[in-house]
């Protein structure tokens, strides 16, 4: 045998280099089997009975939160209602069922926006002093999969600077034991209903703008009914 194999200097990166290129050349070990997705159910939340009489709520102004959101040419600006009452009125009888709200619109300010203020004419065609009045009834209660939340829907008349339209407004009721009831909503606005003008551009081009309303109200029972 060659003495130069016996040689350590030789052998051991030749051991090294043999035992790497085995190690190579073993297949990948098969990772194991995953388990077997498995439901979980979760436990139903706790939800309020319905109330057997009528029963009337005012609107909790520092938990509930009103949002303009305007699009038009320019872009968009999300602004926030900070002066708004209500009064709900839910009743076993569905037609005696009422939804008030009234929006003060010279409490708008721009949400998430450097402006200071929201110049409400340019954008609206309203000024500072407008006011919008919803007063509508109940006309349709449909259940949803979700444990104590109910779709409302009203009809009734929406008021802004003397001109009253005919408004549907699409709701989601959430009862849960020991909350407080609450309603959301959003729809848009056609603003050629209510007669808000639309801006022009050296007098030919039209700047089309929509106005969507997000709605999430917090309603306390009002113990003196």
């Amino acid at each position: 045998m060659n003495r130069t194999l016996l040689d350590p200097r030789v052998l051991v990166p030749l051991l090294a280099a043999t035992v790497a290129f085995s190690l190579r050349a073993r297949p990948a070990p098969r990772p194991a089997p995953s388990p077997p997705p498995r439901a979980i159910e979760l436990p139903a939340p706790p939800v309020a009975p319905p109330a057997k009489t009528a029963t009337t709520f005012t609107l909790d102004t520092e938990a509930s939160t009103v949002r303009f959101l305007v699009e038009g040419d320019d872009g968009e600006l999300l602004t926030a209602c900070t002066r708004f009452t209500g009064n709900l009125r839910l009743d076993p009888k569905p037609e005696g069922s009422e939804f008030e709200l009234r929006l003060d619109l010279g409490s708008l300010s721009p949400v998430g926006h450097a402006l200071a203020e929201v110049d409400l004419r340019r954008l609206l065609g309203v000024h500072t002093g407008s006011e919008i009045h919803y007063r509508g009834k109940l006309v349709r209660t449909s259940t949803s999969p979700v444990p104590g939340v109910l779709e409302r829907v009203w009809l009734g008349g929406l008021q802004l600077d003397g001109r009253l339209v005919r408004q549907p407004m699409q709701t989601w009721q959430c009862s849960l034991a020991g909350q407080p009831l609450r309603l959301q909503g959003h729809g848009t606005v056609d603003v050629t209903e209510y007669g808000l003008p639309r801006r022009s551009r050296l007098g030919v081009l039209r700047d089309d703008h929509a106005v969507t309303i997000g709605l999430d109200l917090v309603w306390r029972r009002d113990n003196r009914h």
